[in-house]
């Protein structure tokens, strides 16, 4: 009975050992699981980061390549009006160093003096300094707007840093998804060992299988206290020599494995208490992944979209505003050389017609002088031929007709009807004082207007 009792207490020892094993090793489970609990949240964030991110990264791209096309076409509209403004420079000057080429008839110069004198000479000198300066102003201007690279090195600044971004959103990516995550993510250092979720996994199925073992072995421990105390019982009761021998065989050998039962659970302790530690050392990793380097990578990419970009937009935006001003000046100095363009060119244009008007006035002169001329030679033709005939009347017929055969009322005179000679007929042409057209300028006129000298 004393053997008995030995072994009903070293069980009970045992068996209170092993219960606080068993609850050192409950208390690291609750709180491993705890810890793995936060982060399957934490999972849970950075899946919602990583899309956001990648849609955040999307959206700056689209806002860049805006920007981008703006400047374009800013800078398609400054090519444009520069290219357009030089070439209508470029021919008002042709204009007007035709202007300078074509002389002004010396019929034309009696109120200008005596020197030579060209068309240019109609031309305000300082009209078109002020407006050819105006344009070098705002090429210049335009130049100065354009000519620095501070626009494109921006744009191009911020397109590196979103490219940037989304490489090293998606070097992040990949360790996430591989759940490999290097002491230093930033290098990509790259493991060839199974990625973390396999080892989480293969950490907590042993776990699982480690706390079914212990949980066996304080069962069995258990039992063995309850046979010793069962034994007890049994012997203090009248039983067969032999139940009483097996009994106490069992309750022996029992009792010699208690030491090997507590040393196994005390490995299988420490072996989850190990897997526990190499958990929390991953979560650990992972959670410094997520706070040091994503959560940190967010707050980078948010400063960059609220602040460069938004300094490149504002830039931007500055210059665009200064290039509507130029445009706007650029538009009036435009109309301006196009309307000299006009003028000028239909100077010239009038200028030669003013000589062939005057030509073709000096013609119907010519030609009214001309039929003046023969009117007045059939005139004189007629009034000597009707005088001869008038004479002759009166040489054969007047000695016989009395004066007032006709009725002086009827008349206008007081000389009879038969001798009044033929009212006198005067044709006056008074010639217009037309200049005279040089041969030389008459026939660049015809040429220039009609297509023919």
């Amino acid at each position: 009975m004393d053997q008995l009792k030995d072994w009903t207490d070293d069980a009970l020892s045992c068996l209170k050992e092993a219960e606080g094993i068993c609850g050192s090793a409950n208390s690291e489970l609750v709180k491993i699981n705890q810890v793995l609990s936060k982060r399957d949240n934490l999972l849970l964030k950075l899946t919602f980061l990583f899309d956001a991110s990648r849609q955040q990264i999307r959206l700056l791209a689209i806002l860049k390549d805006s920007l981008v096309k703006i400047v374009k076409n800013y800078k398609t509209k400054n090519h444009s009006w520069r290219t357009k403004i030089t070439r209508d420079c470029e021919l008002l000057r042709s204009v007007l160093d035709t202007l300078h080429k074509i002389q002004l008839e010396p019929s034309f110069r009696s109120t200008q003096g005596n020197k030579a004198l060209s068309l240019y000479h109609f031309v305000s000198d300082d009209k078109i300094d002020e407006l050819f300066n105006g344009v070098d102003d705002i090429l210049r201007e335009s130049t100065d707007l354009y000519g620095r690279d501070e626009i494109d090195n921006n744009l191009a600044d911020i397109s590196k840093e979103i490219e940037g971004y989304g490489k090293e959103l998606e070097v992040r990516y990949a360790e996430f998804i591989l759940n490999e995550v290097p002491d230093t993510p930033s290098k990509g250092n790259k493991k060839n060992s199974a990625n973390h979720d396999n080892v989480i996994t293969k950490l907590i199925t042993s776990n699982n299988e480690l706390e079914t073992d212990m949980a066996s072995l304080l069962e069995s421990l258990t039992n063995h206290f309850d046979q010793c105390k069962k034994g007890q019982a049994l012997l203090s009761k009248p039983h067969s020599e032999d139940q009483k021998r097996e009994l106490l065989q069992v309750l022996e050998n029992d009792s010699l494995e208690l030491p090997y039962v507590i040393n196994i659970l005390n490995q299988d302790y420490q072996s989850l208490k190990t897997n526990c530690s190499h958990l929390q050392s991953i979560t650990n990793k992972f959670s410094i992944f997520y706070n040091n380097s994503t959560a940190q990578f967010m707050v980078r990419l948010k400063l960059f979209g609220e602040v460069k970009l938004q300094q490149g937009l504002n830039i931007i935006t500055k210059k665009a505003q200064r290039v509507e001003i130029l445009l706007e000046k650029a538009f009036e100095y435009e109309q301006s050389v196009v309307g000299l363009i006009d003028y000028y060119t239909n100077f010239v244009s009038s200028y030669r017609s003013l000589i062939l008007e005057i030509e073709r006035r000096r013609k119907i002169n010519d030609q009214v002088e001309a039929a003046v001329s023969r009117f007045r030679k059939e005139l004189q033709s007629i009034e000597e031929k009707e005088r001869t005939n008038r004479e002759d009347f009166l040489i054969q017929h007047a000695d016989y007709l009395p004066q007032d055969i006709i009725s002086p009322n009827l008349l206008d005179g007081s000389q009879g009807i038969l001798f009044k000679m033929l009212p006198t007929v005067g044709v006056e042409f008074n010639r217009e004082p037309l200049p005279k057209i040089s041969r030389r300028g008459l026939e660049e006129a015809r040429i220039a207007i009609l297509g023919r000298k």
